[in-house]
């Protein structure tokens, strides 16, 4: 996912968390000037937890966008949703 959302012009640093880690989420990037956050879910587990759900609602409140993805499309929706804001 991280390679599809770069390809697109964002810059994407894939976090590598620990539990006392303040960044309770997969990916962050920025594009177009505007930060989001996204939380990967694939294969069994597919709900965020509750530290992963409290991190992207801060993330989203403060203006960046957040969401759970399950593909690379629900990755690069987060992409479309910045260019509709625009």
């Amino acid at each position: 996912m991280r390679a599809a959302l770069t390809a697109r012009g964002a810059k994407v640093v894939h976090i590598h968390g620990e539990p006392q880690q303040e960044v309770a989420v997969d990916l962050v990037g920025v594009y177009r000037g505007r930060g989001f956050a996204i939380e990967l879910k694939l294969g069994v587990r597919t709900r965020a937890s509750t530290r992963q759900q409290l991190f992207l609602d801060a993330w989203a409140a403060a203006g960046g966008v957040a969401c759970v993805a399950h593909t690379v499309g629900e990755a690069l929706a987060v992409l479309e949703q910045i260019d509709g804001d625009s």
